[in-house]
């Protein structure tokens, strides 16, 4: 009888366990199969607000080292913003210096998440008049308000979100002493050796 217990216990443990674990991996939408910065689930932007979001955010990953995406979802599958926000970054592995907009048209909500080096700069209070666009349902609008004005936040700050390295080039420096060090160690043998012939 224990024997039964236990091979069936056995049987349907990992099969739990595969299904919590499927369950889980679905509660946020998939990432892209692509690299895109902007994810229309709900397709509320318009064709070229969604080029232009695309091509600026790649422009500003280049010059800041900072990857800022826009996602817009139907529907939160019964957590909270903050929550979903957490478990799709975690999903999707998203990592380094982020901002993420995100929002949810049925349940009307939106958020603004960033990476924690970020957090200093980024607030809600920089996209403060979304909430006009998106409350009159101008999405496309609102939504490039906001990753202009998410982009203007880093470019002004971008010395200290992303100092430049005064030492990167130091290797050069040192490379160049230590050449003109032995180019005139070897004129002063030569020299010394001429001297020492006459």
């Amino acid at each position: 009888m224990i024997r039964r217990v236990l091979s069936i216990l056995f049987f349907f443990i990992p099969i739990l366990l595969l299904s919590e674990t499927s369950a889980y991996a679905k509660s946020t939408v998939d990432k892209p199969w692509f690299h895109t910065y902007v994810a229309d689930y709900e397709n509320i932007l318009s064709s070229d607000t969604s080029k232009k979001l695309e091509s600026d955010l790649d422009k500003l990953k280049d010059n800041t080292n900072v990857a800022v995406y826009v996602i817009t979802i139907d529907k939160l599958e019964d957590m909270s913003i903050d929550k979903y926000c957490k478990e799709l970054i975690s999903n999707w592995k998203i990592e380094g210096k982020y901002v993420i907009l995100l929002t949810s048209t049925k349940e009307k909500q939106y958020i603004l998440f960033s990476s924690k080096d970020l957090q200093p700069y980024i607030s809600m209070s920089t996209i403060k008049d979304f909430p006009t666009y998106f409350n009159e349902k101008k999405y496309s609008e609102g939504v490039l308000y906001a990753s202009n004005s998410i982009t203007s936040t880093i470019t002004s700050h971008s010395d200290k979100i992303h100092p430049s390295n005064n030492y990167k080039y130091i290797w050069l420096v040192v490379l160049a002493t230590i050449i003109v060090y032995y180019v005139k160690k070897s004129r002063l043998k030569l020299k010394t050796s001429s001297q020492e012939t006459l």
